[in-house]
């Protein structure tokens, strides 16, 4: 699979973190399409795309398009994220309730921004899981997607806080 890397953000994206992320992902969900955009926006970009798509008029962290849903053809796959929606880690204590103490207002800034930088990767594979054929329409379906995602970025030594 291709993957091509758009940052529209003046966030720093490491890119070979990244394709070693999609590829590890790839192995083991054997993604069915040729190229994967993973694009990087801002708050009001995302705000856009979510309403435009969901019918939210808000943004939003990860929004998933799989190639089908464009072109109604096999290709490429989109990934848009928001690394300012998802910088504002306090709002996924909901996502990680066992992790609350990795959430604290008393971290060093050197522990916010690895709690960041896993919230981002974790975004990442979420979107990648949509891709994959997983859903989280339901509360038990959801909690499963947060699961898989923990465990799967736990296995590559990504781990949080």
């Amino acid at each position: 699979m291709n993957l091509e890397i758009t940052n529209k953000t003046r966030k720093r994206i490491s890119h070979d973190e990244l394709k070693n992320l999609v590829s590890f992902f790839n192995k083991k969900y054997h993604l069915d399409f040729s190229e994967l955009n993973l694009v990087f926006v801002g708050k009001g970009k995302m705000a856009n795309i979510n309403r435009m798509y969901r019918g939210m008029d808000r943004p939003t962290d990860v929004l998933s398009f799989s190639p089908i849903y464009f072109s109604g053809e096999e290709g490429g796959a989109q990934i848009f994220v928001c690394p300012e929606v998802v910088s504002r880690y306090r709002n996924y204590l909901a996502v990680f309730p066992d992790y609350r103490y990795s959430f604290s207002s008393r971290l060093s800034e050197s522990k916010k921004n690895k709690l960041k930088h896993y919230l981002l990767l974790f975004v990442i594979v979420h979107g990648l899981l949509h891709l994959a054929g997983h859903d989280d329409k339901l509360e038990v379906d959801r909690l499963q997607m947060v699961r898989l995602g923990q465990k799967f970025l736990a296995n590559h030594g990504f781990l949080i806080g």
